[in-house]
């Protein structure tokens, strides 16, 4: 049996477009008008801009000077769904 209380209200109809500028909008007000969110947002871009450039750097550091391949080893867990990239001697 239903219990009246319990009744969802449901809109079949929904706008994307108005849902699209609500979002949009509401993401450049948070970030105009909270200034910790904008301090945390520049500060990540920052330090993955860092860990980017660190990590480009370091295959080719590796690879061209130490003259070492790039290989995907076979994962040893069953666990483990990615692969992770070891440079090892040629």
């Amino acid at each position: 049996m239903i219990d009246p209380d319990e009744l969802v209200v449901m809109e079949a109809k929904v706008n994307v477009l108005q849902e699209l500028r609500f979002v949009s909008t509401m993401a450049l007000r948070i970030m105009v008008t909270e200034p910790i969110v904008t301090f945390l947002a520049v500060y990540n871009g920052f330090a993955y801009g860092l860990l980017f450039l660190y990590l480009d750097g370091v295959f080719s550091v590796f690879v061209v000077n130490n003259g070492l391949s790039y290989v995907l080893p076979i994962p040893l867990t069953p666990t483990s769904d990615s692969e992770v990239p070891v440079l090892t001697p040629v």
